[in-house]
Parts: C-alpha cells; sequence; structure tokens
C-alpha cells in the first residue's frame, strides 16, 4: 500500500478478477480488528462477470505508528472458503 502517515488519508486500488465462468458475487467481511476499522473499500460488495475485472477502492487513515499487516476476508459466492486480501505497510508521523 506505500508508506501512509498519521492521520492523513492514503488511497490504493486492487483488482478483483473473476477467471470462472459464470457471475461471482462478492462481500467484504466486516473486519473484527481495530486497525482494520481504519479501511474503507469501495465497492464493499457486488458481481463480477467472468473476465472483467472489478477495481476495489483503498482508503486507509490510522493514529498507529509502525509497520503493520492486517489480512481482509471476503467472501464469494460458491466458494467453500473466503478470499484473502494482505494489506501490508508502514505508517509514519505526519510530516
Amino acid at each position: 500500500m506505500g508508506e501512509g502517515f498519521t492521520g492523513a488519508a492514503h488511497n490504493s486500488e486492487v483488482v478483483l478478477c473473476n477467471k470462472g465462468l459464470i457471475c461471482a458475487v462478492f462481500s467484504l467481511v466486516p473486519p473484527a480488528t481495530a486497525l482494520g476499522s481504519c479501511f474503507t473499500f469501495l465497492p464493499s460488495e457486488g458481481e463480477i462477470l467472468p473476465d472483467n475485472p472489478q477495481v476495489i477502492q483503498i482508503s486507509f487513515s490510522s493514529t498507529i505508528l509502525g509497520r503493520f499487516t492486517e489480512e481482509f476476508k471476503f467472501s464469494v459466492n460458491g466458494s467453500p472458503e473466503p478470499m484473502t486480501l494482505t494489506i501490508r505497510s508502514p505508517c509514519a508521523p505526519t510530516r
């Protein structure tokens, strides 16, 4: 995600791809950690058509200093296990 600064908004994006033959319905499993609640995903749910990537915008703002690793789960209809997105980044004091 790149370096973030405390109190400052940081934006990034990821792309979800559907390699299957039918639509995939996905939804973000709400994070259960304090740091996880500092992230916003848009959209946090939707449909991905086959071979049609879905861009997910991620916003992050934190007051916690230091390196972090946070895992987010997306449930996907028909998949026995959720898809995991891992975000790692340092968070430095505001410049």
